[in-house]
C-alpha cells in the first residue's frame, strides 16, 4: 500500500454569505449554494479510482459543511486540492449562469447592456467572491497529523493575502457593500422599478426598486438549486403556524379559512403553494390588509375599501373562531457543538474519525422529525452546525430538544443562540442577534448552554441564558401562566425586586419570594346560589413549593457566569427569565 497523507480543505466566506439575506428565501438559497458547491468539492476527494477516500463528511448525502476532511496518497495532495477548487468554481459557473438565464427571461428586452455584462462577468468570476484554504500532511500517526494540518490551517487563515477590493456604485440591497446591476442609461433604482414592473409577482423581487441586487443576489433568487422547488417560508407564515394548527384544530376553522382564502383569490393576491394555508403568512395579520400595504410590498394597486373590509372581517371571525390572533414573533435558532475541535483532535485513527462523522450525519438525518413536530422549517442541519426557524412559543422546546439528541447520538455538548424578532423586523438584524446570542451561550462556563435574546419591537431587548437542564423551571412557568394560575405580573415584581435581594441567603431569599407569590395569587369566583366565595388558585402548599424552586433555580443560574465575581447575580437572571416565560406565554403581547 502507498503512502497517504490528510488533506483538509476549506472555503469562505460562509457566514457573511448566509446572512446577505433581505428574507428567508435569500437565508435559504445561500445555504443551499453553500452545500451544493461543498458537495461539488467534497465528489473529487471521495474517488476510489483514485484512492481518495472521505473522512469528514461521513457522505455528501445530506448538508455538506465548509470543511472536508479526506485521507489521499501522500503525491495526490496539491493535485486532488486544486481539483476540488475547480469542481466547486464550476458548480458556481453552471449556478450564476443558470440565475442569469432564468433573470433576464424574466426581465425582457433591454435588461442588458455592456455596462450590465461588466458588472455581471466581473462580481461572478473566480478570483471575485470565494477563497480557498488547505493543508495537507503525511499520514505518520493519525492524530498527530491531524493536529498537524489543523494548527497550519489556522495559521493560513488568519493570513490576508490579498488587498480588499471597494467596488463603485451604488450598491446592492442584501451585502450593502458590492455595485448593484445597471445599465449605462438607467441607475440601479431606476433599473430595478423597470424591471420588475415587466416580471409577474412571484415573491422574488419587492416592487418600487427598493431591492436593487447585484450578480450574487440575483443568483440566490433565480438559481435553480436541489431541494428548492417549494417558496421558502416567511418570518410571517412561521411566527404563524401555531395561530395556523388552532385554525385546524377548531369547529369551524377550515370552512372560515377557505372563504377567507376565496376572497384573497378575488383581490388578486398571489398563492404561495404553502402545504396548510394557499397564501403568506402575512395575511394573517390585520396590518397587511392597507392599500399602502398591498401595494408597497405586493405591487397590487387599485384594491378598493369594499374589499379591505370584506378581507378584515373574515380575518377577525377566524380570530373569534379560535378566541386569538397570531403570534407576531418567531425565533431563529443556531446551534454549534461545544469543543467539537478537541473531540475532532482527540481522535486516534481514520475508523475513529469517520465514526464520529457518522454519527454526526446521524444526528442531522434524526432532527427533521423535530424539526416537523415543532412546526420549525431547517435552513440549514450539517455536522454540529444547525440554522431553523420557528414560532415563538417552540423555540425553546425545539431548541432543548435538538441538544439532548445531539448529546445522545455523539457524547458532546452543544449550545445554541436563539434571537426572537417580530415577523416585521429586518431579517439581518435577527440573524446578527441570533449569532451573537450563540457567542454569549459559549461564553457560560462548561457550554451546554442556550441564550435567548428577544428583540421587541419598541426597541427593548431581553437577554437570558443558562443550562440546557434548568429550562424545566421556564417551562413550567409558561404553564404557569398560560393556565392563568398566578399574575403574570410576578414576572416583572421578581425582576425589581432582584437587585435588592441578589446578596440575601438562600432562605431570605425564598421567603420574598414567597410573598410576592402570595400577593399575585390569581383570584377566582365560585358561585353557590347567592352566595359568593372567593378563593385563591394556588395553595399555600403549591406556593411554598414554588418558592422553592425559584429559589432553586437563581442558585442554579448563579452558576453560568464565567467570572467567579459576577456569582450573586443568579436571583436578577431569574427575574429576567420569568419575564421570557411570560412573554411567550402572552404569545408576544405585553
Amino acid at each position: 500500500m502507498s503512502e497517504e497523507g490528510i488533506l483538509v480543505f476549506t472555503f469562505s466566506p460562509v457566514q457573511s454569505f448566509i446572512t446577505e439575506s433581505r428574507r428567508t428565501a435569500d437565508l435559504y438559497a445561500g445555504s443551499r449554494i453553500l452545500v451544493e458547491l461543498s458537495q461539488a468539492a467534497g465528489a473529487v476527494l471521495q474517488n476510489e479510482s483514485k484512492k481518495r477516500r472521505l473522512v469528514y463528511p461521513a457522505s455528501l448525502e445530506s448538508d455538506a459543511p465548509n470543511k472536508l476532511v479526506a485521507i489521499l496518497p501522500l503525491q495526490d495532495g496539491e493535485t486532488a486540492a486544486k481539483e476540488a477548487r475547480q469542481a466547486f468554481l464550476d458548480r458556481w459557473k453552471k449556478m450564476t449562469d443558470g440565475a442569469r438565464e432564468a433573470f433576464l427571461k424574466k426581465a425582457g428586452p433591454g435588461a442588458r447592456d455592456n455596462i450590465w455584462d461588466q458588472i455581471w462577468a466581473r462580481q461572478t468570476a473566480d478570483d471575485f467572491l470565494w477563497e480557498f484554504y488547505w493543508t495537507f500532511a503525511p499520514l505518520t500517526g493519525y492524530q498527530e497529523s491531524y493536529q498537524k494540518i489543523e494548527r497550519a490551517l489556522g495559521g493560513v487563515k488568519r493570513t490576508r493575502l490579498f488587498a480588499p477590493y471597494l467596488e463603485e456604485g451604488e450598491k446592492d440591497f442584501l451585502s450593502g457593500t458590492r455595485e448593484a446591476l445597471h445599465t449605462q442609461s438607467t441607475d440601479a433604482r431606476r433599473y430595478w422599478t423597470d424591471v420588475v414592473k415587466k416580471m409577474r409577482y412571484g415573491h422574488l423581487i419587492q416592487p418600487g426598486g427598493r431591492e436593487c441586487l447585484d450578480a450574487i443576489g440575483v443568483t440566490k433568487r433565480f438559481a435553480s438549486l436541489t431541494r428548492s422547488s417549494e417558496p421558502f417560508a416567511s418570518t410571517s407564515t412561521i411566527a404563524s403556524r401555531a395561530f395556523l394548527q388552532l385554525v385546524d384544530l377548531s369547529e369551524n376553522g377550515k370552512a372560515l379559512l377557505e372563504d377567507y382564502g376565496n376572497i384573497l383569490d378575488s383581490m388578486g393576491i398571489p398563492r404561495m403553494k404553502e402545504k396548510d394555508w394557499h397564501f403568506d403568512g402575512d395575511f394573517f395579520y390585520e396590518e397587511t390588509l392597507t392599500a399602502k400595504c398591498l401595494e408597497d410590498d405586493y405591487g397590487l394597486e387599485n384594491i378598493s375599501p369594499e374589499q379591505l373590509e370584506k378581507a378584515l372581517r373574515a380575518l377577525k371571525a377566524i380570530y373569534k373562531e379560535v378566541k386569538s390572533a397570531p403570534c407576531s414573533y418567531y425565533a431563529i435558532i443556531m446551534m454549534d457543538g461545544d469543543s467539537m475541535g478537541e473531540a475532532l483532535s482527540s481522535c486516534s485513527s481514520e475508523a475513529a474519525h469517520r465514526s464520529f462523522s457518522r454519527k454526526l450525519e446521524e444526528f442531522s438525518a434524526n432532527a427533521q422529525k423535530i424539526f416537523n413536530g415543532h412546526l420549525a422549517t431547517s435552513v440549514y442541519t450539517g455536522g454540529d452546525d444547525v440554522l431553523v426557524l420557528a414560532p415563538l412559543v417552540e423555540a425553546l422546546p425545539l431548541a432543548a430538544e435538538l441538544a439532548e439528541l445531539f448529546h445522545r447520538i455523539t457524547g458532546q455538548t452543544v449550545s445554541a443562540g436563539i434571537a426572537v424578532a417580530h415577523h416585521r423586523s429586518p431579517l439581518a438584524a435577527a440573524l446578527r442577534t441570533a449569532r451573537e446570542a450563540e457567542g454569549m451561550a459559549k461564553s457560560v462556563s462548561g457550554k451546554g448552554a442556550v441564550c435567548l435574546r428577544i428583540m421587541k419591537r419598541g426597541g427593548e431587548e431581553v437577554a437570558v441564558k443558562c443550562k440546557w437542564g434548568d429550562l424545566s423551571y421556564y417551562k413550567a412557568w409558561v404553564n404557569i401562566f398560560n393556565d392563568k394560575e398566578i399574575s403574570t405580573r410576578v414576572a416583572y415584581e421578581i425582576l425589581n425586586e432582584a437587585h435588592t435581594m441578589t446578596w440575601l441567603e438562600k432562605e431570605a431569599r425564598v421567603s420574598e419570594i414567597r410573598r410576592l407569590l402570595k400577593r399575585h395569587n390569581q383570584k377566582t369566583l365560585k358561585a353557590d346560589g347567592r352566595i359568593q366565595e372567593q378563593t385563591d388558585k394556588l395553595t399555600p402548599e403549591k406556593i411554598d413549593a414554588l418558592a422553592q424552586d425559584l429559589g432553586n433555580w437563581a442558585a442554579d443560574l448563579d452558576k453560568i457566569e464565567a467570572d467567579p465575581e459576577d456569582n450573586g447575580r443568579g436571583l436578577i437572571h431569574l427575574g429576567f427569565w420569568l419575564t421570557v416565560a411570560r412573554f411567550v406565554a402572552l404569545g408576544g403581547e405585553e
